[in-house]
């Protein structure tokens, strides 16, 4: 019997969200893969909520019941020195300037015989959630950020608000004092649950804007100009970087009272 081809990545939660393009393009050519994740890589973020390491026991818990979902994959393990066939860290070593271009580009120069499109639908949820449907849920994490952004604009969405996110930036969130819920979330698969049912995402560039990246849904991104690294393609998306352009993504979705 023929094993299935063993990719490895040893990314954030983030990172592996982004890197789908490319699994699912060697799962294209070859089968459902066998996706085995890395621990043991330091982190070169400064403050991520990971630590010292890009993958954690805990980040790996919270992600493994999401990948298990997805058809072009057929089995998640940790990585323990086994051989294999495409290793997704590779970039790393390149001395490419990571805080530039696409964040799901960079497999593609390292094999470049696999064609991705970045347009493409990645990720499918499993449910949907009838009290999210014309809700905005926000996600915005300490890292990323553009300070002249004032949020409490959300308020003239004329929408329920829902917060996801850890609780130091649910602290800071709450600041802005404007009314809203808190959802707390279990894993990644609850979370694109979450995402699937509500109206509108808004958030920075974090692991809850690459899931809704990669699912498509209606999303707005903040970009940070000093690490334009996340780039919002294909449909339902919009990107800004001034309390301007989040003024017009409010005039958009906004509702009458």
């Amino acid at each position: 019997m023929k094993s299935n081809v063993s990719v490895k990545h040893s990314g954030h939660i983030g990172d592996i969200f982004y890197s789908l393009n490319m699994v699912k393009s060697i799962a294209d050519k070859h089968g459902s893969i066998d996706l085995y994740i890395g621990f043991g890589v330091a982190n070169q973020t400064l403050n991520h909520p990971s630590g010292k390491y890009t993958m954690t026991d805990k980040s790996f818990a919270y992600v493994l019941p999401l990948l298990e979902t997805l058809p072009y994959i057929n089995k998640v393990y940790k990585h323990n020195g086994q051989a294999i066939d495409y290793d997704l860290d590779k970039f790393r070593l390149q001395g490419f300037n990571l805080a530039s271009s696409d964040l799901r580009k960079w497999y593609s120069y390292m094999y470049p015989d696999f064609e991705v499109n970045l347009s493409d639908k990645l990720i499918e949820a499993d449910k949907t959630y009838d009290y999210l449907k014309h809700a905005v849920v926000v996600n915005l994490t300490k890292r990323y950020r553009n300070s002249s952004i004032n949020y409490r604009l959300l308020e003239k969405l004329n929408r329920p608000i829902y917060f996801v996110g850890l609780d130091d930036e649910y602290v800071l969130f709450q600041l802005y004092q404007i009314e809203h819920k808190r959802i707390v979330v279990k894993d990644a698969l609850h979370m694109s649950n979450i995402l699937n049912s509500c109206y509108l995402f808004i958030g920075n560039q974090s692991s809850t804007f690459a899931l809704a990246e990669q699912m498509k849904i209606n999303r707005a991104l903040e970009v940070h100009n000093g690490c334009p690294n996340v780039i919002v393609s294909g449909a339902n998306g919009i990107d800004y970087m001034t309390k301007e352009g989040l003024q017009y993504i409010i005039k958009k979705h906004g509702r009458n009272k």
